[in-house]
């Protein structure tokens, strides 16, 4: 474990997650909880770095602007994306 960063809220559910960053060897094999993890998703830092972008989604019919990192056929934004950029920011100083 490195440490925390700061609590990031969810807009549907309004929970707050408290993101914790650590680091796991690469092909390590995981135990997911079904009711909680779909799947798990290893990308590089420099592949999600490249993939970020400010994209404009509509949700429920509302159009809104929000970080995104679209990496192969993987597209992360919403609570996700915010703790990733909030962890570069950290990273960057």
């Amino acid at each position: 474990m490195l440490g925390a960063l700061q609590p990031i809220s969810t807009v549907v559910t309004s929970y707050r997650v408290l993101p914790v960053v650590g680091l796991v060897p690469a092909g390590l094999e995981h135990a997911l909880q079904p009711t909680e993890v779909e799947r798990v998703i290893e990308i590089s830092l420099d592949e999600l770095r490249e993939g970020y972008g400010m994209r404009r989604l509509i949700r429920r019919g509302v159009p809104f602007r929000t970080p995104t990192y679209a990496v192969g056929e993987t597209f992360i934004w919403g609570a996700t994306a915010r703790m990733l950029q909030v962890f570069f920011e950290r990273l960057d100083g």
